[in-house]
């Protein structure tokens, strides 16, 4: 997933991504898929978000004594 201010502004062409990527795993099975974000401005808030309830559902975040 490509986001943020470059992807806005068009600074990155995600077609020459897509081809650098592809070079890259010519020689693999795998072939990640290349997207233009959807979350714009709260990505990061919404990433942030997920890491600290997954943290404190691995009891990592808090000590519960």
């Amino acid at each position: 997933v490509l986001g943020g201010g470059l992807m806005r502004r068009g600074g990155i062409p995600l077609r020459r991504v897509r081809l650098h990527v592809t070079r890259l795993f010519r020689a693999s099975s795998y072939s990640p898929r290349i997207v233009r974000g959807v979350l714009g401005d709260r990505a990061g808030l919404s990433g942030a978000l997920a890491r600290i309830i997954q943290k404190e559902k691995d009891g990592i975040l808090y000590s519960h004594a």
